[in-house]
């Protein structure tokens, strides 16, 4: 079994994913592949707009089809600030992570996490 430490960067457009799930305005941020296992360690949300703007983050269940948030829903970030949101969830195999904001274009996501195969 191979363990990778990974990141990523997303930046939730909104209008671009809003026909991707049933979320409303929602960006896919990854989709786990088959025969992987991802464990999530951390995710931090940085505005980039003169505005406060609202985040949220949730983790769909392919198998279990629920949908739960794994930061608040509508989390307010305030203009220029980041925040960070240490944690540990374990997501399997078709499951996947989805973010979305009050306004396009106005947050960062990124997203650590160890891949196992």
């Amino acid at each position: 079994m191979a363990n990778v430490l990974k990141s990523d960067v997303k930046r939730i457009t909104t209008a671009d994913g809003a026909s991707a799930y049933h979320l409303g305005f929602a960006d896919v941020l990854i989709t786990v592949g088959s025969g992987k296992t991802l464990t999530l360690i951390g995710v931090t949300i940085a505005s980039i707009t003169t505005a406060t703007v609202n985040a949220t983050v949730t983790l769909q269940k392919a198998g279990a089809g629920t949908k739960a948030h794994i930061i608040g829903a509508n989390t307010p970030v305030a203009d220029g600030q980041a925040i960070y949101f240490p944690m540990k969830h374990v997501l399997e195999a078709t499951d996947v992570l989805v973010g979305q904001c009050s306004a396009d274009d106005s947050v960062d996501i990124v997203f650590s996490y160890l891949e196992q195969s």
